[in-house]
């Protein structure tokens, strides 16, 4: 049987989508407005705000927070504390050392205002036998006003210096252009434009997708819908046939199994993949451990992991809307089948906390064939979300093969 559609169809909110109005990249995706091309902006004067004062670009600083919070906020788009926002750079193994890196780019006018700007993480990734130094933006956003400037920020982005990749994962629709405008390429694996789901809590569901709608009496109509919600996904065949003798454990922390697990990970493997090592697992998730918002399954002994897989707490408070998310998922001697096991702990877990959903997004085809026949719901995202580029063209010709990726949510900036 077909997989079963949801009561109301093609509703954004359940994806990490922005509205249109939000300019900017945030924690579920990058929205950007056309852009003018680089033979356009070669040939344009300098820029100027509305008032016809200049409009520049510098590097931004840590003493730039407060501004850059405050712009944020006007766009509805998450501001985080002082102290999560610069732990991405100060307690990254990958900036220690290397304290040269532009944290990222403002767009200032000339009374000093800032109007624009967008994040630059450092990561390191591994390809057959090359680390990789990997930049991956972040925070997105100019002001409504200033947005024809907009270019400047990417330009800078973009033509940064000893970057091997560059690396984008949450690129929505009004995005899409301005990547293609910077020869950014679509990953070529993965379905990075569909969410794949399952309902965990059809009344709270069903509520949020109403809300989502401005539909009014929600709470009311929420009871009838999830009902048939519930009748369709049960007549739909569609079911999670997980090991019951593999054990499945839940860790608080990244312990000494994880550095050993991933020695051997690196060691058999020929795909591009992020560095995973403790350190940067416990950089990577510090915020998130600490504001209970990952699950960490492992399925080992007490001293060995054989695989791993990390959920991620990924809400949409506008419309109360509870999600879990499958961010990372790895496996020695390809234990792919060990997802299941994972998946069907994460999903009782997610059913006794009252969360609405769990969902999957992207991943390579042996991953993805693990699960696909047991996922009873998809929603098409508005665009494809991960793009890459890199200027060196001997890996240019090596990316373009399916091969050599095993993309997931730990990429880029999807999961701090």
């Amino acid at each position: 049987m077909d997989t079963p559609r949801l009561p109301i169809q093609n509703v954004t909110g359940f994806a990490g989508s922005v509205p249109p109005a939000h300019l900017g990249i945030n924690n579920d995706c990058d929205a950007l407005v056309t852009l003018p091309s680089h033979e356009q902006a070669s040939r344009a004067p300098a820029p100027r705000d509305d008032a016809g004062a200049s409009v520049e670009v510098r590097e931004a600083c840590f003493d730039d927070y407060a501004k850059i919070a405050n712009l944020q906020a006007r766009y509805e788009l998450e501001v985080r504390s002082y102290e999560e926002w610069s732990h991405l750079w100060i307690n990254n193994p990958v900036y220690r050392g290397r304290e040269w890196w532009p944290i990222g780019w403002v767009l200032e006018t000339g009374d000093k205002e800032i109007v624009g700007y967008i994040g630059n993480i450092p990561l390191l990734y591994e390809f057959q036998g090359r680390m990789l130094l990997t930049a991956t933006g972040r925070a997105f956003v100019v002001d409504e006003q200033h947005r024809s400037h907009s270019f400047m920020l990417l330009d800078r982005y973009f033509r940064q210096p000893k970057v091997d990749l560059h690396l984008n994962t949450t690129v929505n629709a009004q995005a899409v252009s301005a990547y293609g405008i910077f020869r950014a390429m679509r990953v070529p694996v993965g379905e990075w434009d569909q969410s794949a789901f399952w309902i965990t809590n059809h009344r709270g569901f069903v509520e949020s997708l109403l809300k989502s709608r401005s539909i009014p009496l929600a709470g009311i109509l929420s009871f009838p819908i999830s009902l048939a919600s519930r009748l369709r996904e049960l007549f739909s065949h569609k079911e999670l046939k997980a090991d019951s003798a593999v054990q499945v454990d839940y860790s608080s922390s990244f312990d000494d199994r994880f550095e050993a697990f991933w020695a051997e990970l690196k060691t058999n493997n020929r795909r591009l993949l992020a560095v995973r090592d403790r350190e940067t697992l416990e950089w990577h998730f510090r915020h998130s451990l600490l504001g209970d918002r990952i699950w960490i399954l492992t399925v080992g002994t007490p001293s060995r992991i054989d695989a791993y897989a990390i959920f991620f707490r990924d809400d949409n408070p506008k419309f109360d809307l509870k999600r879990m998310r499958l961010v990372d998922f790895q496996a020695l001697n390809d234990g792919h089948h060990l997802l299941l096991s994972m998946l069907a702990s994460a999903l009782q877990r997610c059913r006794a906390e009252g969360i609405h959903m769990l969902e999957i997004i992207g991943y390579c085809p042996e991953k993805r064939e693990v699960v696909d026949g047991a996922i009873p719901y998809r929603r098409q995202l508005p665009s494809w979300m991960y793009f890459y580029r890199t200027k060196n063209r001997e890996l240019a010709e090596q990316l373009k093969s399916a091969d050599v990726w095993d993309p997931s949510g730990f990429d880029g900036d999807s999961s701090f």
